[in-house]
């Protein structure tokens, strides 16, 4: 409400990403030779998996409009000022930017 220019939010769902713990399961597994824990991380790599085929994470983006680099500077700092705990603000990796432009123009692809 306290923000006067012109902005869009952007909501997308994106699947949930597993894959670290699902490395660190693996990396475990090849350090052990207990066949009680490598059945435990088994069912668990196998839980991990299912989350990602099936579970996603609903996330907004906010798009910002401005005319300058000096615009721009301005309007970062006066958001990260309206923000509350609630709601927190971060740049994206071009990474991400890239995943997000690809869904806005190809709405029903899955990432």
């Amino acid at each position: 409400r306290n923000y006067i220019d012109d902005i869009k939010i952007i909501s997308m769902t994106f699947p949930v990403n597993t894959q670290v713990q699902q490395e660190h399961i693996l990396k475990k597994m090849e350090m052990t030779d207990n066949k009680i824990y490598i059945n435990f991380l088994n069912k668990r790599l196998d839980q991990l998996i299912a989350i990602e085929e099936k579970r996603k994470n609903k996330e907004f983006y906010l798009m910002v409009f401005y005319e300058d680099e000096k615009t721009k500077r301005e309007r970062e700092i006066q958001l990260l000022r309206l923000t509350s705990s609630a709601i927190t603000l971060s740049t994206l990796d071009l990474d991400k930017k890239i995943k997000i432009m690809f869904k806005l123009n190809n709405h029903n692809s899955k990432i």
